[in-house]
């Protein structure tokens, strides 16, 4: 079979448009993913003996994590469809409960965004009392960052 002579300029340009597509296609599935995984936050309103509900929903991993805790140190823990309950150390929760206590709540705001937007940024929501407040990575306010260590740590020891 005898192939049409293609000129070297008209093939770098298809190669090119096909890279760009290819591309394109690739930001538009990194959005979706990234809008369907902020969609899934929690609504749950705080049980009356609730000392706090934390959620931690997206990035690469795609990760979906719910934990309430309890005034009595009782965890509930949601993690990768896998449900658990234990109790937490009472040193561990008097720290808990202390720095949650010197958070100034009524001056965070409902919700913190980063300058840029990314679409393998973790959202963090945190529930405590009458109060939720909703950040991404990059846009933690410094008076939330020890308490979402704890809440992390808490995560990572309950597995």
């Amino acid at each position: 079979m005898i192939y049409p002579k293609v000129e070297a300029s008209t093939m770098i340009l298809w190669n090119l448009r096909a890279v760009m597509c290819i591309s394109l296609i690739f930001i538009l599935s990194a959005c979706q993913l990234s809008s369907s995984s902020q969609s899934k936050i929690s609504t749950q309103p705080m049980p009356a003996d609730g000392l706090i509900q934390y959620q931690r929903v997206g990035g690469i991993a795609g990760l979906d994590d719910r934990l309430s805790i309890l005034q009595d140190g009782t965890l509930k823990l949601s993690r990768r469809g896998k449900n658990s309950e234990k109790q937490i150390e009472i040193k561990r929760l008097q720290d808990l409960q202390k720095l949650i206590s010197d958070i100034q709540w009524e001056n965070l705001q409902p919700s913190y965004s980063p300058e840029k937007k990314g679409v393998d940024y973790l959202v963090y929501t945190i529930n405590y009392s009458d109060y939720r407040v909703e950040m991404v990575d990059t846009a933690i306010p410094k008076e939330l960052q020890p308490l979402l260590s704890i809440l992390n740590e808490i995560i990572k020891d309950s597995q």
